[in-house]
């Protein structure tokens, strides 16, 4: 199982997934330039987002509302082409 957790001023946000993979190919035809395929969430699955949200700023408010979720995401293929310049 996999989670992840983020942190926002006025809110606490969990995902939990069964299992994530996800995969890339890098090329690099010269040193200053990178071609990145790759394949996030490539079997989509089923997951749990967990939400703890404040009435303000989180440190100093109460708790105003739990949201749970279940969700279903597909898969994200993308290219990213990257120039170093040195």
């Amino acid at each position: 199982m996999a989670s992840e957790t983020e942190y926002r001023i006025d809110e606490i946000s969990s995902e939990y997934h069964l299992y994530k993979l996800g995969a890339f190919i890098e090329y690099k035809p010269v040193p200053a330039w990178t071609m990145r395929v790759y394949g996030n969430d490539v079997v989509p699955t089923h997951y749990q987002r967990n939400r703890q949200i404040y009435g303000g700023l989180r440190g100093v408010s109460a708790l105003s509302q739990i949201e749970r979720r279940r969700l279903t995401n597909g898969a994200l293929i993308g290219l990213r082409v990257q120039h170093d310049f040195l």
